[in-house]
């Protein structure tokens, strides 16, 4: 609901600026768009993909197309097919930022920033040729989307469309390349987006368009270094001044949320007077870690598989655990058992209402001081988890890794959560969610209770 009242928000804020403003009247390369791309069949839209504007842009064409066998010469209509275009595109972005993990307002902030940047929107929107960055970012925001979900055809796909639409999506197969690369994916899968920049390479070498050598003038490359940098300055200007004003502001403006000493979890605090939000660490009678149990008799059995091993020697720590200083390299250890690259530790407040991250593995040094309270009623796999005390996964993608939540559950109720981040597609194999649940189970042992929870643990979307 909270997302929906948002986009609304943002929509009527969108129109409300620039609905006045489209459609009225053409210049400059409207009219060869318009008389270039008019069809009246479908062996004339066909005809499209095998010629050229100078530059090959054919869904482009096939778009002003569409636009003049609906409006004719009626500019508005254009100007509304334009608007649509970045409506869309500003919807696209805030599903792709919450699919990165970012809350609702975030995701709002991230949309209205592209969408309200006059500076760099302005002359795609309200110049009805700009349609072709317009058209390109949407079908590539659909292939970024399709991607990060794991449908790799459906993305090659949109991005021969986004190809076929603007030459700058050229960089796209490689972006999503390294971002898989550099985010424990597998950078193979995106084998579908080189296909379809092979595919975009050979229809507009058929279709005559422009070549960095038959370019005009005025398109020719070159590397006169102030010519280079007059325009790094200018796209500079337009793509990031908007938005690092908006993030200086928010910086300025809005708290960066903090953690108790007690939450952060320092290896000096004694365990049995270390209350985390209402919550305590149990550790067993006596002083300091157990002694190491007598050295068992060799045994002519059959080793465990490593991955059992690397489990058992966690829940051994774990059940030994009595400072929460070593809590940390417990959960270095576990992230090596369930094959994870990053871990975090969520436990609740006294309430029940928002889950607090106490201590992780495989992220920057602050990154726990800045994830800030996570409400239990929040639209994600580690709020749900808690709310249920079902175990909660998220598949992975091309260029994103999978998620495991398995909730910290006692029989007063749910102590809190741990989030692993999986490589190799983990969430989907029943050995490490079990796994998952075996090292949650004993990480709910020595988490003190919590708030007792109301709603129907039944209720769970597995």
């Amino acid at each position: 609901m909270r997302s929906v009242l948002a986009a609304a928000a943002l929509l009527a804020v969108v129109l409300t600026v620039y609905l006045p403003g489209i459609g009225h009247g053409f210049i400059r390369d409207d009219f060869r768009w318009i008389r270039e791309g008019r069809a009246g069949n479908l062996s004339e839209v066909a005809a499209l993909f095998t010629t050229n504007a100078g530059f090959y842009r054919p869904l482009v064409a096939v778009s002003f197309a569409a636009d003049h066998a609906v409006w004719g010469l009626e500019p508005f209509g254009y100007g509304l097919t334009n608007l649509t275009l970045l409506i869309a595109s500003a919807a696209l972005l805030f599903t792709l930022a919450r699919r990165l993990g970012l809350p609702v307002a975030a995701a709002v902030v991230v949309a209205g920033v592209f969408a309200l940047n006059f500076h760099g929107v302005n002359m795609a929107l309200l110049w009805l040729s700009g349609r072709t960055s317009l058209l390109a970012l949407l079908l590539a925001l659909l292939a970024v989307n399709a991607m990060l979900r794991g449908h790799g055809v459906a993305a090659g796909i949109l991005c021969l469309g986004a190809l076929l639409s603007k030459e700058e999506v050229l960089a796209l197969p490689a972006v999503l390349t390294v971002f898989a690369w550099k985010t424990g994916g597998n950078p193979l899968r995106t084998w579908p987006m080189w296909m379809a920049l092979a595919v975009y390479l050979v229809l507009r070498s058929t279709s005559g368009a422009f070549t960095p050598a038959t370019a005009p003038d005025f398109y020719q490359l070159s590397l006169a270094p102030a010519l280079l940098l007059r325009n790094a300055a200018e796209y500079a200007d337009r793509a990031g001044t908007l938005s690092a004003a908006v993030s200086l502001v928010m910086l300025l403006l809005v708290p960066v949320p903090t953690m108790p000493a007690a939450v952060a979890l320092a290896p000096d605090v004694p365990v049995r007077t270390d209350h985390l939000l209402g919550l305590e660490f149990r550790a067993a009678p006596g002083q300091g870690l157990p002694a190491a149990p007598p050295t068992a008799p060799a045994s002519t059995a059959p080793e465990p598989p490593a991955e059992m091993q690397q489990l058992a020697d966690v829940c051994s720590d774990l059940a030994r655990l009595s400072d929460p200083g070593g809590l940390t390299a417990v959960l270095e250890r576990t992230a090596a058992a369930l094959d994870a690259t990053g871990l975090v530790l969520w436990v609740a407040d006294a309430a029940g209402k928002e889950l607090l991250p106490i201590a992780a593995h495989g992220y920057p040094t602050n990154m726990l001081s800045r994830m800030g309270a996570l409400r239990t009623d929040a639209e994600n796999a580690t709020a749900a988890a808690f709310r249920t005390g079902l175990l909660q996964t998220v598949s992975g993608g091309t260029a994103s890794p999978g998620a495991i939540a398995a909730p910290l559950v006692s029989p007063d109720g749910c102590r809190g959560v741990m989030a692993a981040e999986v490589r190799n597609d983990g969430e989907k194999q029943p050995a490490r969610r079990a796994a998952a649940s075996i090292v949650a189970a004993q990480l709910a042992a020595i988490i003190g209770p919590a708030a007792q929870q109301t709603e129907d643990r039944n209720t769970a979307t597995l």
